[in-house]
């Protein structure tokens, strides 16, 4: 019997969710070509879906959010007034996930109004409905709800009343209400909150300033979850950053740690033993770096080296090593040997064929040994103009990741220790190639 029930149960609501309808209401066009008037396509939408949403149940129809519609459509690089064919209709039916597409334009010259609204069957790109509007811009209200009833009325959806009365209504409310929305739209919550205000001591009985205001607090409670998110993480910055400084004043002031005991202490000593050329020392401290959870590539490079001068770059006793310490399997290794054993073309060819995670430390190893490429390429003939054309943009791409966020980064705490700056001020080139990067690269 609980089988029974439960298999009715299923089908009655798979039956509910099928006789869902989701439609999209997209900001109709201002093509008055006054900017007084810019934000009155806003208005519109914001009204008919609110009416809309008032009549009908969620049961039958879903209305896709202004502020999800905006976000979809911008992440497409869609344009709304590009609905100017079939496909074009069905195209953004597609990218919004619905049915039907509400859009029209607005044209006003002096006191006269002309709404064109248009429902489109964004599967087949179909007019299902058109319906034009026309009178005096003090009946605003009153022509917005006759297509609002059109569309509920193609829809098969009740329409009983509108979000308050069709009463004549001032130019300067529906303008500062259009104003407000796309102040909110473009995220200047003080100006649309002043906006609102205005309009409540204005129009007190104008009812559609509910939703703009309710969505006006639940971006304001976005901003303060943010704002508190940034805090939290500006003193989780600072903290590290003391840690940071700490670290680095011991290993200038040369202070070894007597008994280490914690990861600065291992920090320390490491590089403290590593810039005294006491490998021995170096090895047994970035072993408890990376016991202690702590791996950054430009650790795992200092390790490589420590080890191919401990065992005399002995490949099999290198690996065996890494392979009984809290490193084995971890990719930085793959990517430090051939970091540390390859330059030229040769190096760039194996990292082409490793899948790097972190864009910022990719970005790193792809600019880290262009200098060189640009020496070697030149030994690769015809082929030369070809390898260059695939990395020459790469660079450059990567110059400008890499410097906003390396040139700041202190070393201990982050995936390399060298900066764009001391990289791209290396002297350890000579003039030659230093005019070939030139040429090549800037």
């Amino acid at each position: 019997m609980k089988k029974v029930f439960l298999f009715f149960l299923l089908i009655s609501v798979f039956k509910v969710d099928a006789q869902v309808t989701k439609i999209a209401i997209l900001d109709f066009e201002n093509v008055s070509g006054n900017p007084k008037y810019s934000g009155l396509g806003k208005a519109m939408s914001s009204m008919l879906i609110t009416d809309i949403e008032a009549n009908t149940s969620k049961q039958k129809i879903q209305l896709i959010e202004r502020g999800q519609i905006q976000k979809i459509l911008k992440e497409q690089n869609f344009q709304a007034s590009k609905l100017v064919d079939k496909s074009s209709t069905v195209k953004t039916g597609k990218i919004l996930g619905v049915k039907y597409l509400l859009i029209g334009e607005i044209f006003i010259l002096n006191d006269q109004l002309v709404i064109n609204a248009r429902l489109a069957n964004a599967e087949s790109g179909v007019i299902a409905f058109s319906k034009k509007q026309e009178g005096k811009l003090s009946d605003w209200l009153r022509l917005k709800t006759n297509i609002a009833v059109q569309l509920s009325k193609n829809l098969s959806l009740p329409f009983k009343t509108p979000a308050m009365i069709d009463n004549e209504v001032q130019e300067s409310t529906i303008v500062k209400f259009g104003d407000a929305i796309d102040a909110k739209d473009n995220g200047d919550v003080v100006q649309a909150n002043e906006l609102i205000a205005t309009l409540q001591s204005s129009a007190p009985g104008f009812n559609y300033l509910n939703d703009l205001k309710n969505q006006i607090d639940q971006l304001n409670k976005k901003v303060e979850k943010v704002e508190k998110n940034v805090e939290n993480l500006n003193s989780q910055v600072q903290s590290i950053d003391s840690r940071i400084a700490e670290i680095e004043s011991k290993i200038k002031s040369k202070t070894k740690i007597a008994t280490p005991n914690s990861l600065e202490d291992f920090l320390v000593n490491s590089m403290l033993a590593y810039n005294e050329n006491d490998y021995k020392t170096a090895e047994n401290m970035l072993d408890n770096v990376f016991k202690e959870g702590y791996v950054k590539y430009d650790l795992v490079y200092k390790y490589y080296d420590v080890l191919f001068n401990n065992y005399d770059g002995d490949d099999d006793l290198i690996n065996k090593k890494i392979s009984k310490s809290a490193l084995n399997g971890n990719q930085l290794v793959t990517l430090v040997n051939i970091d540390y054993n390859n330059s030229g073309v040769e190096y760039y060819t194996k990292l082409n064929n490793i899948k790097i995670e972190n864009p910022i430390l990719k970005s790193y190893l792809e600019n880290k040994k262009a200098k060189n490429f640009y020496i070697d390429v030149q030994k690769y003939g015809d082929k030369m103009d070809e390898i260059m054309s695939k990395w020459t943009p790469i660079f450059a791409q990567n110059e400008k990741n890499l410097g906003k966020r390396i040139i700041k980064a202190k070393p201990l705490f982050f995936d390399y220790i060298k900066t764009v700056k001391s990289y791209f001020e290396n002297t350890s080139y000579s003039n030659d190639e230093n005019y070939v990067w030139n040429f090549y690269f800037k």
